[in-house]
């Protein structure tokens, strides 16, 4: 029998804790449970319980004390350690670690990364994680488990473009700033110390505490993200992003707030939103956008498989400019542009991410065939 070590459990009862468990995973959980509660016969080596160290005991405690209504046992007096040695078994019926988030894992585009001048593979999960003591993580390269600690603040990495803050709310240490940042051809995942969830695309980063103190939870986002908030109406979720903040009212929503694009669009998915600058302001519904520029607001209905296909591993382009899709395509393949012509053409379609840029730059000759497209190392050439 193949028994986990520590990071693995602390991992595992983290991605469970936080509801990031696939149904097979949920599934394989409830029955190994059941199992172990209700047959005696099944005996776990006390030489493994003996590896739990005090924090995963907490980290036990608190997952059974969250998640307990969600497990059916027939008996319901459990020994808390013998359900951690259960989650210790897990492994050998295949329920360990599945990458859970909705997006494409890239990692096997990255490991092959052999770039000719004629094309440009995609990115990938990278990004680096600056602590609040200056320290700097490059995610890509750490391995799953523990990252680092801040006070009572644990720093996992959860699994493949994937991390997640643990915190202590009765820690009295003072919050620290904390920064993830994914440079061009690059995305990732985060989970925060209050749960919600935020995922990163290329160019982009996210300043944040170790842990939320006070009477509000505020963020700030340059490029862009997807926000599925932790909604606690004693303490609102706020992004500020430019000029703008984005109060979360119960909320997913995504946030367009690239410095080269012509204005920041805010996207609601579910629940509502409100939009504020310094001079005006609007709520939003699911459905609807806010488009920023020069500090107004205005509302128009938003295209949201366009706008979230990104986050699902897809280039949509609905009606987009050659100017708009080159700004994404440089951005995911960490090229620049150089025009030597331009197109008036509109240009609609998807395709995966995962795709070599020759790929897309087909599609796009296929919509306008008056415009053609050369990759010199690092640069895309637009040309007749």
């Amino acid at each position: 029998m193949h028994v986990m070590d520590n990071n693995q459990v602390k991992i595992l009862l983290q991605r469970y804790r936080l509801g990031l468990c696939s149904a097979e995973e949920i599934e394989a959980i409830e029955q190994w449970y059941n199992d172990l509660v209700n047959n005696s016969s099944i005996e776990v080596p006390a030489g493994e319980i003996a590896q739990l160290d005090e924090e995963i005991k907490a980290v036990v405690f608190e997952a059974i004390k969250n998640e307990k209504a969600q497990l059916t046992p027939v008996n319901k007096k459990i020994n808390y350690l013998r359900y951690a040695a259960a989650i210790l078994t897990l492994v050998s019926i295949g329920a360990l670690l599945f990458f859970l988030l909705p997006r494409k894992n890239l990692d096997d585009n990255m490991s092959n990364r052999a770039v000719a001048t004629t094309d440009a593979l995609p990115g990938g999960d990278k990004a680096t994680l600056t602590l609040g003591s200056g320290a700097k993580i490059s995610l890509d390269s750490a391995k799953n488990g523990f990252l680092a600690e801040q006070g009572a603040t644990s720093v996992l990495k959860i699994g493949p473009g994937q991390i997640a803050y643990s915190s202590n709310a009765s820690d009295q240490e003072p919050a620290l700033s904390n920064t993830i940042t994914t440079p061009k051809a690059a995305q990732y995942a985060i989970i925060l110390p209050d749960g919600t969830k935020v995922w990163l695309n290329a160019s982009s980063s996210l300043q944040f505490p170790s842990k939320f103190d006070g009477h509000q939870r505020k963020v700030t986002l340059t490029g862009e993200g997807y926000f599925e908030v932790q909604h606690d109406d004693q303490k609102p979720f706020i992004v500020q992003a430019n000029t703008a903040e984005i109060h979360d009212l119960g909320t997913a929503f995504n946030i367009n707030a690239y410095n080269d694009e012509p204005t920041l669009q805010v996207t609601l998915v579910e629940g509502s939103a409100n939009v504020k600058t310094g001079v005006a302001e609007l709520i939003l519904e699911p459905g609807t956008a806010a488009i920023v520029k020069n500090n107004q607001v205005s509302k128009e209905t938003a295209d949201v498989a366009t706008t979230l296909a990104w986050k699902n591993g897809i280039f949509q382009f609905n009606k987009a400019s050659l100017e708009s899709v080159m700004r994404q395509i440089a951005r995911w393949y960490d090229l620049d542009i150089e025009y030597r012509a331009t197109s008036n053409q509109l240009f609609s379609g998807s395709i995966y991410r995962n795709s070599k840029a020759s790929e897309i730059f087909k599609i796009l000759e296929e919509n306008d065939s008056n415009i053609h497209f050369t990759i010199n190392e690092k640069k895309i050439i637009v040309h007749k």
